[in-house]
């Protein structure tokens, strides 16, 4: 996790998705970009072509300046973070998605702005489609997200095999911040204890394979019941106390499948806490485990 992407529409939500990112970078010795994309002018109906070539010259410049000033206040005079600068051209969702593949970027972090803000990235908005297309993590921001340094961190697992490469994220950022970490299985009870206690069972499978796998961190398991996924997901937080929630996007419309029916509520969770979207196919961090002296097979293949 070397080269982090901020995209930023110069909002104080995108300021503490930069904070934050550049928090991060200090942890994993990264590197930074801060991001606007801006909507040239294009009608033929204003002036001419010199004109708006001049007036889109003078857009960019100003958009520079101000990214620019941004890195100052934040990094402030002597931060020893490499921070890069670059303004790009609409479309905004193509374009950051395209200069991520094209630079080599390993996480995303991008603002949203609140319940609002977020019911408008599920249903469609340019982070949805950067959260629900990108092939790196994309961490987000919430608006009501006050800073500090992430002490619990949550993992939600259903044993994928996909689940292994954000786990060892999950880990990675535990580590780089000194947190604590805990995995947790959501599930639905059923009509007979015995299909109940087989769920149990797989889930404690599922610990001691990764607690053996992973020897040199501590992992907390805990399984959830629940009547419906959405519904505890949005108030997880009162369940267990945690400062940023790790989910995998197994494919595209999973947010919006999650999330929709809950639209008439609160959205408590997601509206206070980073949430950090891992591709199902991210290759990145595949770190191999160990097989544990045990016959047992891979409970996540």
């Amino acid at each position: 996790m070397k080269k982090i992407l901020v995209p930023s529409d110069f909002s104080s939500t995108a300021e503490k998705a930069f904070r934050f990112a550049v928090n991060f970078a200090s942890k994993c010795n990264g590197t930074v970009v801060l991001y606007h994309v801006y909507t040239p002018v294009e009608s033929t109906f204003i002036d001419t072509m010199e004109k708006r070539r001049l007036f889109n010259a003078g857009m960019e410049k100003n958009a520079l300046k101000r990214l620019k000033r941004l890195k100052k206040k934040i990094g402030g005079e002597g931060c020893t973070i490499p921070i890069e600068t670059v303004v790009g051209r609409a479309p905004i969702t193509d374009n950051i998605l395209g200069f991520a593949c094209q630079n080599d970027i390993d996480l995303i972090v991008m603002g949203t702005q609140g319940a609002t803000g977020l019911k408008k990235v599920i249903i469609g908005s340019n982070a949805s489609r950067i959260a629900e297309e990108c092939q790196v993590p994309v961490l987000l921001i919430p608006k009501r997200f006050e800073w500090k340094e992430p002490e619990n961190i949550v993992f939600a697992t259903n044993y994928e095999s996909s689940d292994i490469a954000a786990i060892n994220l999950s880990i990675y950022l535990a580590k780089a911040y000194n947190s604590r970490l805990m995995v947790v299985h959501l599930f639905t009870p059923t009509a007979t204890n015995a299909l109940e206690d087989k769920e149990l069972a797989a889930f404690k499978t599922v610990a001691e394979y990764l607690q053996k796998s992973i020897s040199d961190f501590p992992i907390r398991f805990e399984p959830i019941r629940t009547i419906s996924v959405g519904d505890t997901l949005e108030n997880l937080h009162r369940e267990i106390s945690y400062d940023m929630l790790v989910m995998v996007r197994r494919n595209k419309g999973f947010l919006q499948r999650i999330f929709l029916r809950s639209f008439t509520k609160a959205l408590c969770y997601v509206t206070r806490f980073p949430l950090l979207v891992v591709p199902a196919n991210y290759p990145q961090i595949r770190l191999q485990f160990t097989q544990p002296n045990s016959s047992r097979t891979d409970p996540f293949l």
